[in-house]
């Protein structure tokens, strides 16, 4: 009968990972000794491996604070932290100023408060760390927010480099605009909704309230009740330091086997329109922006980025563009999500009959129109150019 196999702790663990970055030319044969040595109790071959392998990469966030001197890559190796430290900044800003000491003193409680930290030695909270996260939440102005802060629009185009413009026109990660710290411009974070605010991390984030579907919601035709859970929504986004939320989704569920029809509210664009309004102004009544997706007849998965839509104008009109007129007219929310698909041969996202004559003309629509994920696409790319 083979021996019983040991058990080892965290700290054992980001120790011989630790040991590995700082001795890389060691054989695992030598992990093992050095373990043996240091701790006092023998180790395989095999679990050293297994410690080594991509499976455990998730310490390194533990390990990179102390490794490296980037203070980016210092900042986002705790992002359990820095969510719940940036939602007691939102919370408390406008009542009390929030200096480097006072944010300093907070980081440590709540390091001390979560417990997947509790094995862990606590980090030094230099300035370096501290400015940056103060710069990333923008903590150097008023309490205002998006929707309520006023400055020059004209002007700050007039003061952008042509570089600076072209920056602006995409992100610079996967959930964060770019800034212009010159200028002050700051960054804004975006976050998944429809039904939960996700935050940065698509795995082992903080945890967020998880809400009733679209159709959940659309089965009980009740506004005020999709105003309440705006309201719920925009402070789940505070407590992620996010300040939009993507979503309400009000495509059209045109079939049972749309894998995202239950993000949706309904088949009725009547309805879908009435609900998503009063959702938008839940989110924008706490100022945070509500995006309303995916523009237009993105109502089926399978192949979602090419394929197209036929459809007439009638039917475009009184189905599919209908709950979004609805919503605009009642919410006039600050951002739109164009669509993955193609709507009779052309993409959504550069669609000039959708996006300037109907929602910037028609409408009168002056808010943001941003595409979805990777998806814009343009005519140099399809041999039109």
């Amino acid at each position: 009968m083979p021996p019983k196999r040991t058990a080892f702790t965290l700290d054992e663990k980001l120790a011989i990972r630790k040991h590995h970055l700082q001795e890389p030319s060691l054989s695992q044969k030598d992990l093992c000794d050095w373990f043996e040595g240091s701790f006092g109790k023998p180790i395989r071959q095999n679990t050293v491996s297994e410690v080594l392998s991509s499976r455990y990469s998730h310490l390194d966030e533990v390990l990179l604070p102390t490794q490296l001197s980037s203070k980016k890559q210092r900042l986002q190796a705790y992002p359990d932290l820095e969510e719940a430290l940036s939602h007691w900044v939102y919370q408390v800003q406008g009542e009390v100023t929030v200096t480097a000491d006072l944010l300093r003193t907070k980081a440590r409680e709540l390091w001390y408060s979560l417990p997947q930290y509790q094995n862990l030695a606590e980090p030094v909270w230099s300035n370096g760390w501290l400015h940056a996260f103060k710069q990333r939440h923008d903590l150097g102005n008023p309490k205002g927010g998006l929707l309520k802060g006023k400055f020059d629009v004209d002007s700050l185009l007039s003061e952008l480099t042509t570089e600076e413009k072209v920056s602006l026109l995409a992100g610079k990660d996967f959930w964060h605009t770019q800034d212009v710290p010159r200028l002050k411009i700051p960054s804004i974070r975006l976050s998944d909704g429809p039904n939960g605010i996700r935050g940065t991390h698509f795995y082992g984030s903080t945890p967020s309230a998880c809400l009733p579907c679209g159709t959940a919601i659309g089965a009980t035709f009740d506004t005020a009740l999709a105003r309440r859970i705006g309201n719920l929504l925009a402070d789940e986004a505070k407590a992620k330091g996010a300040h939009v939320v993507l979503g309400p989704t009000i495509n059209i569920q045109r079939g049972p086997l749309g894998g995202r029809g239950f993000e949706s509210y309904s088949e009725d664009p009547l309805l879908s329109g009435c609900l998503a309004g009063a959702y938008c102004s839940g989110v924008q009544e706490k100022d945070i922006v509500a995006c309303l997706k995916h523009f237009v007849c993105n109502d089926q998965e399978h192949e979602r980025m090419a394929v197209s839509s036929i459809v007439t104008d009638r039917a475009l009109r009184e189905i599919y563009l209908l709950p979004f007129m609805i919503a605009i007219k009642a919410s006039r929310p600050g951002a739109i999500m164009t669509a993955y698909n193609r709507i009779n041969g052309i993409h959504a996202s550069e669609k000039p009959e959708l996006l300037q004559d109907i929602l910037r003309g028609e409408w009168s629509w002056k808010g943001l129109v941003m595409s979805d994920w990777y998806v814009q696409f343009l005519s140099c790319y399809r041999n039109e150019c």
